[in-house]
């Protein structure tokens, strides 16, 4: 298989609505968020109920619980954007809920890195002129 990076690497945050954080208060470590509710996602049937920190330099499984367990991420973030709990995934996919002020970062000092996203296709020695093309255009056009 190769593997094409198509996007950089970005952190991992979590984030809150304003309601939520001020009633809760702006955790200050990892910690602090086990007395905070949160929403948690299932993908494949497993739910991602233990989130990772860096906490200097170590890795630090944090385990959450809240009243929500969701499998569709645009669920999610309406959820904490509603103040349901906090949640965690890669920054460009709340990005716009940032800049609009719906949600928060917090821990972002403590962010784990999500590695980007890939494109795997099969060895060059079997690679379709069509697969080829588009393997070329997404390597020109990558953010």
């Amino acid at each position: 298989m190769v593997a094409v990076p198509i996007t950089a690497e970005e952190p991992q945050v979590v984030v809150g609505s304003p309601a939520l954080l001020a009633r809760y208060g702006r955790p200050a470590t990892p910690e602090d968020i086990r007395d905070i509710p949160c929403v948690t996602f299932r993908q494949a049937g497993i739910v991602l109920d233990d989130w990772s920190f860096n906490v200097d330099g170590e890795i630090h499984g944090i385990p959450v619980r809240g009243p929500l367990i969701l499998d569709d991420a645009a669920a999610c973030v309406h959820a904490a954007e509603q103040g349901v709990g906090l949640f965690r995934l890669p920054r460009s996919i709340v990005a716009r809920n940032i800049h609009a002020g719906t949600l928060e970062v917090i821990l972002s000092r403590f962010a784990m890195m999500f590695p980007g996203l890939a494109l795997y296709y099969p060895s060059r020695s079997t690679v379709l002129p069509k697969l080829r093309a588009f393997v070329d255009y997404v390597l020109a056009h990558r953010v």
